[in-house]
């Protein structure tokens, strides 16, 4: 504990607890507790997260207790508060070019994804999140985010149904679809605030802005490869309608196949997310219902 026994302006006491791992620290401030401590004494505890995120938590006790650290078992599982994802950047660009290689057959979509899913491109994001509230709110969540759209749409990729699909669009949609979050988000006093440019602008404009700006970058260090003016438009295109539909923030609805695939599989990435950390029978406004765990 770095504070004890601190009084908020309604009354109630509180404890804060810095808790750390090898990257990154976080702080949980624990209302109402029972029991008083002392330096260097141990206690368990079980508290629900009632609020925060990134590096602050508050939480509400519901049961803790000193204990005596000589008489807890070997190996004693702890719960960890998650506070950031990390994802094996190195090894999803790995699987991002490997899959490429397998499915896609244009060399210059083939360079353009190379080119964005090289190791140095994908690390300008390891602490963005995906989204403030929604879902993966928390550092390195833009990634994760990622990495499990890639996830899934490999594992379907090979299927009757996405036979006929441009893969490179899609591919290119999962890595650039959220990637101006890390421009749209920023983290002030441990909790994401929107910049005046995302507001202004907007994580999809400007992914699809940035788009543009990649394919003459491919072109100007391969004058050799070209795109043609309509498949240009289809992957911007996939990047503009991933929310689906109008009401939802979307400049355009899917007006081809691949668009649609990256907007569902966007959906099933942040709608489980959003499932895993929502507490049992609590209602949640983004799945507009209560999961049952």
């Amino acid at each position: 504990f770095s504070k004890l026994n601190l009084q908020a302006k309604d009354g109630r006491t509180f404890h804060v607890l810095e808790i750390s791992d090898s990257e990154y620290k976080a702080k949980l401030y624990l209302w109402n507790p029972t029991c008083d401590f002392g330096q260097g004494d141990f206690i368990k505890f079980i508290a629900e997260v009632v609020s925060g995120q990134a590096s602050f938590f508050s939480c509400q006790i519901k049961d803790i207790v000193k204990v005596d650290y000589e008489v807890l078992p070997e190996g004693c599982p702890t719960r960890k508060v998650q506070f950031r994802y990390t994802t094996d950047v190195e090894a999803l660009s790995k699987d991002i070019r490997e899959f490429t290689e397998a499915y896609v057959s244009d060399e210059a979509f083939k360079s353009l994804i190379y080119y964005i899913s090289e190791v140095s491109f994908l690390k300008n994001i390891e602490t963005a999140p995906a989204g403030k509230s929604a879902h993966h709110s928390l550092v390195g969540g833009l990634l994760k985010h990622i990495s499990e759209m890639f996830d899934i749409y490999s594992n379907i990729a090979s299927s009757e149904v996405c036979k006929d699909l441009r893969h490179e669009f899609v591919i290119i949609g999962v890595i650039l679809h959220d990637y101006y979050k890390f421009r749209e988000y920023d983290m002030v006093d441990g909790e994401f605030k929107m910049t005046k440019q995302g507001i202004l602008l907007g994580h999809i404009y400007q992914g699809a802005q940035f788009l543009q700006k990649i394919f003459d970058v491919v072109t100007s260090k391969k004058p050799e490869l070209t795109f043609s003016t309509l498949d240009k438009q289809k992957a911007i295109h996939t990047l503009l309608a991933h929310h689906g539909q109008m009401d939802w923030g979307s400049p355009v609805v899917p007006a081809i196949p691949e668009a649609i695939v990256l907007h569902y599989i966007d959906q099933i990435s942040a709608k489980l997310n959003m499932f895993s950390t929502s507490n049992n029978m609590e209602f949640n406004k983004f799945l507009g219902t209560s999961p049952i765990k």
